[in-house]
């Protein structure tokens, strides 16, 4: 909803939350695959278990999320800082035009 909101009237805090959202999601999915493996019993190889994996999971879930949220961000929003007419024929039929 928010993506089509964002394609709709090109503002770019619905993009932000659409990313955002989207984010969310996935990480949600990954941290709960990471919990069901830490869960797992100490084996050879591991002695002390494998709890470890959701301390790395959350860190590499926070590094991802914060790489490619600001990635698509900064793509998005970097030619409208050197091109800002270009953006402005964008609307939605806004009462301010």
């Amino acid at each position: 909803m928010k993506l089509a909101g964002y394609f709709i009237t090109g503002v770019m805090a619905l993009m932000a939350e659409a990313l955002h959202t989207l984010s969310d999601i996935f990480v949600s999915g990954f941290l709960l695959v990471a919990a069901n493996y830490s869960r797992k019993a100490a084996d050879q190889v591991h002695m002390f278990g494998y709890g470890r994996a959701q301390n790395v999971a959350a860190l590499t879930a926070a590094i991802l999320f914060i790489s490619f949220t600001s990635y698509k961000l900064y793509e998005e929003s970097i030619p409208r800082l050197f091109q800002p007419g270009k953006w402005l024929t964008r609307t939605c039929g806004s009462p301010w035009e």
